[in-house]
């Protein structure tokens, strides 16, 4: 693959005023045999040890009441450190529009996150 076939998340977001993005690894295992005892570090010293993904960043958008808001970035090497009682917060911080939880959001990923499991399985 050529370094011009990759995607990345500022182009995902280019023309759009309020873009949230989360960018997660899903899975346990180190899979590249060049790569495997950094992968396997990653794995441990992450939430993805313990709950199957880690989040490596997300870009978001909080509102306040007088519907005025800002964006936020938090970059994969905060998001790696996130584990423990620290991950519900931070994924609740990317769902959350500054007022309110995004609940159609939530429902509809974990939906998708059914669908895959269901045909992983």
């Amino acid at each position: 693959m050529a370094s011009s076939d990759f995607i990345l998340l500022e182009n995902l977001t280019a023309g759009m005023t309020e873009p949230c993005l989360l960018d997660i690894k899903i899975g346990w295992l180190p899979y590249n045999p060049l790569k495997m005892e950094r992968q396997a570090w990653k794995i441990t010293e992450s939430s993805q040890g313990t709950h199957g993904f880690r989040m490596c960043g997300f870009r978001g958008f909080k509102r306040n009441k007088g519907n005025k808001g800002t964006g936020f970035f938090v970059d994969k090497y905060i998001g790696r450190k996130v584990k423990g009682p620290d991950l519900p917060n931070q994924l609740a911080q990317f769902f959350s529009n500054g007022l309110a939880l995004r609940t159609p959001t939530i429902t509809s990923l974990l939906t998708k996150l059914r669908t895959m499991q269901a045909i992983i399985s």
